[in-house]
């Protein structure tokens, strides 16, 4: 839901001279008297020296120092009642008294107005965080045929907001959600200024079903280059529930969509093949085929909208982390085989190790059928917690381990099995598959 906000209005202060007229009259002059003043300005003169000897030698005796004064600035008095007989010497001295600023009193509809203001500002401010991170979302739809995109009415098309992750020399790059578009054979990306070109695809993850295209930088104009601006990938494990955050693209399912709300959970983990992410949930409606991302108030990705992994009968948006995401999109981008094991498992800390007795590691939860881990004899119920000689106390870690390793490499796992006499050590060696 888009929300706007007003900037609030400025208070202004208005300073009121007080203006004077005076009578002006004709007066003849008197002799003056000069020896009578002058003998009393003597007078004056010989008493307050002798006023000073006598206050100077009891203040050094009083206090036994002779410091430089030191000057207090008083403090306002606090405007109080006066009586009929002190409003005119009151009124005598208004001139170099500044009056306490009285706090202004709003009315129900000022008050009320305020708050619009200030919510019309915050929902701008928003709005302009969503319109820069707009810049590189784009959208990606796929039609049947190479020419049915011209006609417009290729009832099997398909739509999606893609991310801009990065560019080469020869190719913009873009995440995709590739469930919808995979049996697409013309896919057409439009960037942000409206330009539309051919994308080709250079590889899927079958786990995720995310994908990376290519969009050839010879097809975009340079003014078009110039506006393809790759996301600022940020670090979603600093994203804690409560953080504000703006879903762009089609979270809810119509295209260049802006919607802000909060992140309500961090901690549900989606287990997948070799591998878990952490997601994202948000107190935000979207569509359930919803696509896009999700942006902090900095401008920074920190998750990749994916519905799929919402909560069962609920279409808030949801997302994966993106820090779970971003060596899945170098590999992707850089068109790198997928390496496959074949286990599902879930993390054992030392806490649940403690409290369960199961040792710390990775338990696998199950194997797939023909993997190259059932091949080489891994069973559910194993714990594993080595994998050449690294320790594996996460599905995180295995999985980062598996990124940076090809298909057809060996690894040496280490799990412990539970026996008759509790939990024994056995190591494997597995032939790595690649996950198609």
């Amino acid at each position: 839901m888009d929300e706007q906000l007003r900037k609030p209005e400025d208070e202004q202060n208005t300073n009121q001279d007080d203006s004077y007229s005076f009578m002006n009259e004709t007066v003849k002059r008197r002799p003056f008297p000069v020896g009578k003043y002058l003998l009393r300005a003597i007078e004056i003169i010989a008493s307050a020296c002798l006023f000073g000897l006598v206050a100077g030698f009891v203040f050094v005796h009083v206090t036994g120092r002779n410091d430089q004064p030191v000057t207090i600035t008083s403090d306002e008095e606090p405007v109080s009642q006066q009586t009929a007989a002190d409003t005119e010497s009151a009124a005598a001295s208004a001139e170099s008294v500044t009056p306490t600023p009285v706090p202004q009193v709003m009315t129900a509809e000022e008050e009320q107005q305020q708050i619009l203001d200030h919510y019309e500002q915050q929902n701008k401010a928003v709005y302009a965080v969503a319109k820069s991170a707009m810049q590189s979302v784009v959208g990606v739809t796929g039609y049947s045929d190479a020419t049915s995109w011209l006609s417009g009415n290729d009832p099997t098309s398909s739509s999606v907001s893609g991310l801009l992750v990065a560019s080469t020399d020869s190719s913009v790059l873009v995440l995709v959600d590739y469930r919808s578009l995979s049996s697409a054979a013309t896919l057409m990306v439009t960037f942000a200024d409206g330009t539309s070109c051919n994308g080709t695809l250079i590889r899927e993850d079958p786990t995720t079903e995310l994908a990376v295209l290519a969009v050839p930088t010879s097809s975009l104009s340079a003014s078009t280059l110039a506006s393809c601006t790759a996301a600022s990938l940020g670090n979603s494990y600093n994203v804690t529930a409560g953080d504000g955050v703006i879903a762009i693209g089609s979270p809810m399912g119509y295209s260049n969509s802006v919607a802000y709300g909060e992140i309500t959970s961090t901690d549900n983990l989606v287990s997948v093949t070799d591998g878990e992410f952490s997601l994202l949930t948000t107190d935000m409606q979207g569509s359930t085929s919803g696509t896009g991302v999700l942006v902090n108030l900095d401008g920074k990705v920190v998750g990749f909208v994916m519905q799929k992994y919402a909560a069962s009968g609920t279409s808030t948006v949801t997302g994966i982390a993106i820090s779970y995401l971003k060596l899945l999109i170098q590999n992707l981008s850089n068109n790198e085989a997928i390496s496959y094991m074949g286990i599902r498992g879930q993390d054992v800390s030392a806490s649940l190790s403690g409290s369960t007795g199961v040792p710390e590691g990775v338990y696998v939860n199950s194997v797939d059928a023909g993997s190259p881990a059932l091949a080489a004899g891994l069973a559910a119920g194993d714990v594993i917690t080595d994998m050449d000689g690294a320790n594996i106390t996460t599905m995180k870690t295995l999985h980062n381990r598996l990124a940076n390793l090809k298909p057809g490499d060996e690894v040496s796992v280490t799990v412990r099995r539970k026996g008759a006499d509790g939990y024994k050590k056995f190591e494997f060696t597995i032939t790595l598959g690649e996950l198609k």
